[in-house]
């Protein structure tokens, strides 16, 4: 099942109340692939890495792990998995 994915990520959008940070972000890792974020200060790093670990919400999109909808979850939840 080479082409499996391990993170999915469509449209995206996630910030702090009124700030809008990440706006609209695709990602498709598969599985068994090295993957590095990177980019400038400021970029949206971190926010992304809060977003995906449940730290803030996700205010649209969609975030799945192994095909299963992560979008919604908790932290605790995203952790156990």
């Amino acid at each position: 099942m080479a082409d499996a994915l391990i993170v999915e990520l469509a449209g995206l959008r996630a910030g702090y109340g009124e700030i809008q940070v990440l706006w609209s972000i695709d990602i498709a890792i598969p599985k068994g692939e090295i993957t590095a974020l990177i980019g400038s200060n400021g970029a949206g790093k971190t926010t992304l890495m809060r977003a995906l670990s449940g730290l803030i919400p996700i205010e649209s999109g969609s975030y799945s792990s192994d095909g299963e909808n992560l979008s919604k979850a908790t932290a605790a939840t995203i952790l156990s998995r």
